[in-house]
């Protein structure tokens, strides 16, 4: 049972290492750090904080763009379905339109 327990603990706090943020968020922070003392190190480790950075700013962007588009296409649906006003053409001679609307919904 204790060895399940430790199982259950060790598997519990790896989750949660996972979860938790990397020490360095920009690049300059991964060039002050004094604990990496190897240049090949700092330039991975800054490689690595760069991607991360791009990436989780491309996944905002894309949520972003998904939000408008979605508020965007129900203004355009919302649109569509308001009833609009009929009219009618009587003359058409010479390209001169004469419109009357409707009086169905008076």
């Amino acid at each position: 049972m204790d060895t399940m327990n430790d199982l259950f603990m060790k598997g519990k706090a790896f989750f949660l290492n996972i979860y938790m943020p990397y020490k360095h968020t920009t690049i300059e922070s991964v060039y002050q750090d004094s604990d990496i003392e190897n240049q090949y190190e700092k330039i991975c480790v800054s490689g690595i904080v760069g991607t991360g950075n791009v990436l989780v700013n491309l996944l905002i962007l894309k949520m972003e763009l998904i939000r408008d588009g979605v508020i965007l296409l129900k203004k355009t649906i919302n649109d569509m379905m308001t009833p609009q006003e009929e009219v009618t053409i009587l003359n058409q001679e010479n390209h001169d339109f004469e419109v009357i609307p409707d009086k169905k919904n008076d």
